[in-house]
């Protein structure tokens, strides 16, 4: 594979139940230091955005996939299956990086060749997602740290959404993050990192807590499998990395 530029990246956001932060998104993104060169949507056509082709929002993308009946965490990565080489930065919906963290995802990459970056991740003790430690997000480390998975956004090359889409079945399992980061050092050899950060979201600019609302997948009052189907695809994935 020859050398990408990491500076040359397309941003893939997402519209499902958080349209509210949309374009407080675009303008992060817009702001950072070593913006996109591109941003596409992934659209999940529901209820409450079906007209949103209708809005002044909707032409500000460079490019924009309808998924009707709402799509999955699948659909975003469609998005980025191709053979030509290149840099995503695909965004969880209530993620905004402060202004130089992709700059300072590209200098990693420059630095140290590829890697799969996640705004935050998750290292395991063991063969389920509980306990452990949560690396990035809440507790905004100093320095690089290697993490068995990325979560909340991934920083990848179409080279690691093409290794997770040949080898996960999405299904009804909510797990892309989980599957992205071990198939892909499984098969590629290819780590997950979280980049030294003061902090991954623009806290005292976008008033928002991430994770918190009822559209939150991880919540465990409004989604009871979610943590069962995580389980069950982390002890899968961690049998065959081991053997």
């Amino acid at each position: 594979m020859k050398k990408i530029n990491p500076k040359e990246y397309i941003a893939v956001l997402s519209l499902w139940k958080r349209g509210q932060y949309l374009e407080e998104q675009l303008d992060c993104l817009r702001s950072q230091s070593a913006p996109p060169k591109e941003i596409w949507l992934c659209w999940g056509v529901n209820g409450d955005n079906k007209d949103f082709e209708d809005t002044d929002l909707y032409k500000k993308f460079d490019k924009v996939y309808k998924v009707e009946d709402g799509g999955s965490c699948c659909s975003r990565y469609e998005m980025c299956k191709q053979d030509e080489d290149q840099y995503f930065l695909v965004l969880d919906d209530d993620m905004f990086p402060t202004d130089s963290y992709m700059e300072r995802c590209a200098s990693f990459i420059e630095k140290n060749g590829e890697h799969q970056i996640g705004c935050s991740g998750r290292i395991f003790s063991g063969k389920e997602y509980f306990p452990n430690i949560a690396v990035g997000s809440w507790n905004h480390q100093g320095t690089d740290v290697l993490v068995h998975i990325g979560t909340n956004g991934h920083f990848i090359t179409n080279h690691a959404v093409n290794c997770l889409l040949e080898h996960h079945d999405f299904g009804d399992v909510w797990g892309d993050d989980i599957a992205l980061g071990l198939y892909n050092w499984h098969h590629r050899k290819v780590a997950t990192v979280v980049v030294a950060q003061d902090s991954d979201c623009n806290a005292d600019k976008y008033k928002h807590k991430r994770g918190c609302d009822d559209a939150a997948l991880s919540k465990v009052e409004t989604q009871p499998e979610f943590y069962k189907e995580r389980n069950k695809l982390l002890a899968e994935c961690l049998e065959l990395i081991n053997g």
